[in-house]
């Protein structure tokens, strides 16, 4: 354990709540990638839209990324946020290599957003009364997630 630990978060909830921030690492750095491969190769009539609403999304999801990370070491262990790992345990379906139309990915979005949100509610309830702090956190990143989706669900057909 890192010596600069100052937390009081029982022992026995220290590392079910750092293993769900683990997870939730590495699922913001894959959808951070998987939101600016959409970015790149989206087409169709909406992509000006679409490729302005994925910036905001990688936005949201560097920031987070860097508020779980931080959390993570904050808890005494070391955040690891690599390729490999995020290749390895990440829960998010991979996304298409090639060029996007617009509709489609409106649709591959929403069940990335969905899967993410419903994995996030989990962890809002594994981690309630465990540690307030990373709770909320969660609970932050859901609210901005499902308003993501949200709109995202406007602009389906």
């Amino acid at each position: 354990m890192n010596p600069i630990q100052r937390t009081a978060i029982k022992p026995e909830d220290l590392e079910p709540t750092i293993l769900h921030l683990r997870e939730t690492l590495v699922e913001t750095i894959d959808l951070t990638l998987q939101a600016k491969q959409a970015h790149w190769n989206v087409t169709g009539p909406r992509f000006r839209s679409m490729h302005l609403q994925l910036d905001d999304i990688v936005r949201h999801l560097r920031e987070y990324s860097d508020t779980v990370a931080e959390r993570i070491v904050i808890l005494g262990e070391p955040a690891t946020g690599l390729a490999p790992q995020v290749a390895q345990q990440s829960k998010v379906d991979p996304f298409p290599t090639a060029f996007v139309p617009d509709a489609e990915l409106v649709e591959l979005l929403i069940d990335r957003l969905s899967g993410f949100c419903a994995r996030l509610r989990g962890r809002i309830s594994a981690t309630e009364g465990r540690d307030p702090v990373t709770t909320d956190l969660f609970t932050r990143m859901l609210a901005t997630f499902e308003e993501q989706m949200w709109m995202f669900h406007a602009q389906a057909q």
